[in-house]
């Protein structure tokens, strides 16, 4: 569950890092998205963005609940959602507000990509170091879109994908937490590992 929530809140640092110089403004846009290995799909669900804000629903094989994640890059924080009406509430993996930042000791280095799914992208290997293990993947950013990731593809040829993007304005209540959840603590352990940026 660690290793998946992880892999979930760094695509969604990822996919919120946009080109250009200024604070990371996102599409208002939909999609599916979903978590592969190699050619096999192990995880798919839907990914809406809009402004500052993104929020991914998830289900996964062999997990016998759905997620649902929203991080909220105006606030700094991610939020999980159970199905038993209760979240659990983390920092943000690395600071979404300054574009293309990428934390300190890791590397960015691109270079033009293909077209993804009729989207002109820049392709993106991103290098560092996260609890303490070598981590490289490799990130297609739309340029179109604000240059948020489509593609996000790591070791052993896992990752995530964006497909059949929808651009449209998304109703606010998708980013926030539903008036009758209650906020309880992550486990014990689990919050200051989760916490912790990576270095």
């Amino acid at each position: 569950m660690k290793r998946i929530l992880l892999s979930i809140a760094f695509f969604l640092a990822a996919a919120s890092s946009s080109a250009g110089a200024q604070p990371a403004v996102l599409p208002d846009l939909s999609a599916d998205v979903q978590m592969v290995r190699g050619d096999q799909v192990f995880g798919q669900g839907k990914i809406y963005m809009s402004k500052t804000a993104t929020r991914m629903e998830m289900t996964i094989q062999g997990m016998s609940q759905p997620l649902t994640n929203i991080s909220r890059l105006d606030r700094k924080v991610m939020w999980m959602l159970m199905p038993n009406k209760t979240y659990m509430e983390q920092p943000l993996p690395w600071d979404h507000a300054i574009v293309n930042e990428v934390p300190a000791g890791w590397t960015q280095d691109c270079s033009p990509g293909e077209i993804i799914d009729g989207h002109p992208t820049d392709k993106c290997v991103i290098k560092g170091t996260m609890g303490g293990k070598a981590i490289s993947t490799t990130i297609w950013k739309a340029k179109d879109l604000n240059g948020i990731v489509i593609r996000n593809i790591g070791e052993g040829n896992s990752g995530m994908v964006l497909k059949d993007i929808v651009s449209a304005p998304q109703p606010a209540n998708l980013f926030e937490i539903p008036a009758d959840y209650k906020k309880v603590e992550l486990p014990s352990g689990a919050a200051g590992r989760m916490k912790k940026r990576p270095k």
